[in-house]
């Protein structure tokens, strides 16, 4: 620059994440770039490097549309782009200005290939200027490359009261490396050795909707669960779209992009053993299971 050191690039801050891992499975991909320049109305984006299938292109199309997803700068014209499977590219056209330092922010949704693959960096440019390589996180896995990732990457419990007979508050605190759509069935087992008979039970939730640019939007209320004493099985549904929030984020809000959820059982009159305790989400294809967390009795 005139004042200080040139670059190349017109796109910087190349983040790419991806919200679940699993071959086969359906797969939202979201990139967050920022402009070093004012990109103008009807600018056409070129992202390469993007592998994968998409149930608008099958059994080979060449190319196809589908659909772009914000909230988003800048809006992407007609909300679509063209994808081409072979080549992994996407290209899309804004029908708006950029100003300098605006950062962009989009999605788009795929599936994953049904077996793993090299892994691979994908690219973000203006076309007839140069592009910028951008960064996989932590969570890349299929469509940006083979990885191993835990299935949930937070996952913590706590007691409010360890006093025997006492009502106990239970705080469950974790993030799936997937996102969980509205109405998931979340299922806790290992809470065995309670007083609390079977039935319906009230659960308190505080789940992070979505995260855009470092503000996270928070979905807070309370939902009816199914209680099962004898196998110390806790049975609800995800009363909002549970998303995951990668790890070299958690840094921005530590306390608010977790999911948390809160049940109140009655605490065994004497010490008891029980299983760990563990979380499953079921997705209609798998079930993840939280790292075996210990209570104490």
């Amino acid at each position: 620059g005139v004042l200080g050191a040139a670059t190349d690039y017109l796109l910087t801050l190349g983040l790419v994440w991806e919200n679940n891992t699993f071959s086969g499975a359906k797969n939202i991909v979201y990139f967050d770039l920022a402009a070093n320049m004012y990109i103008q109305t009807g600018a056409e984006f070129l992202i390469t490097g993007i592998t994968g299938s998409s149930e608008a292109c099958p059994g080979g199309t060449p190319m196809c549309v589908i659909a772009i997803d914000g909230p988003f700068q800048p809006k992407v014209s007609g909300g679509t782009g063209e994808w081409r499977p072979a080549s992994g590219e996407l290209r899309f056209f804004t029908n708006s200005g950029v100003l300098a330092s605006t950062r962009i922010v989009f999605e788009v949704g795929l599936r994953n290939p049904s077996s793993a693959q090299p892994p691979v960096t994908p690219s973000a440019r203006i076309l007839g200027l140069p592009g910028v390589p951008m960064r996989p996180s932590l969570l890349s896995g299929r469509i940006l490359g083979s990885g191993t990732v835990p299935l949930m990457s937070v996952a913590k419990v706590e007691e409010g009261s360890s006093v025997r007979g006492a009502y106990n508050v239970l705080k469950f605190t974790f993030n799936p490396t997937f996102d969980l759509d509205e109405g998931s069935l979340i299922t806790v087992s290992g809470l065995t050795g309670t007083q609390s008979p079977s039935g319906s039970l009230q659960i308190g939730g505080s789940f992070a909707k979505e995260y855009v640019a470092g503000r996270p939007a928070q979905i807070s209320g309370w939902s009816a669960g199914q209680w099962n004493a004898e196998a110390g099985v806790l049975t609800f549904a995800a009363p909002a779209s549970v998303k995951s929030i990668p790890e070299d984020r958690w840094t921005l809000c530590p306390d608010t992009c977790v999911h948390q959820f809160l049940v109140e059982l009655l605490n065994p009159l004497t010490p008891k053993d029980h299983p760990p305790i563990q979380i499953s989400a079921m997705l209609g294809w798998t079930e993840a299971l939280i790292s075996p967390t210990t209570l104490s009795n």
